[in-house]
């Protein structure tokens, strides 16, 4: 399996909250449409203002094939949302790719 990760910088996690419903009801379907997607994660971390996406795939050949999705995707947004995000966000200031070796999660 392997790993996309983007970083971005937050502003105001109050609005990125309330736009982030919005958000995953447009980026939902598109990322399940992609060849190969395993799932993926978001986590916030609210004293840095740092926003980490993590999603998964199946092969590396799929994972780069994503990103010309990844990349296009806020222009599928609608205007009013697209600005919200900017108002929102600082910025993306990295994308990360790397193989996963193990996974764990809690059984029960």
């Amino acid at each position: 399996m392997y790993a996309r990760m983007a970083t971005f910088t937050v502003n105001d996690s109050s609005t990125a909250e309330e736009i982030g419903p919005k958000i995953r009801e447009i980026v939902v379907p598109i990322v399940e449409s992609m060849a190969g997607w395993q799932g993926g994660i978001q986590m916030l971390d609210r004293e840095s203002g740092k926003l980490a996406v993590i999603n998964y795939f199946d092969t590396k050949e799929s994972m780069d094939a994503a990103e010309s999705t990844f990349e296009s995707m806020p222009q599928q947004f609608p205007e009013e949302l697209r600005n919200q995000m900017q108002q929102a966000m600082g910025g993306r200031p990295s994308v990360e790719r790397f193989e996963v070796l193990s996974e764990m999660s809690a059984s029960g």
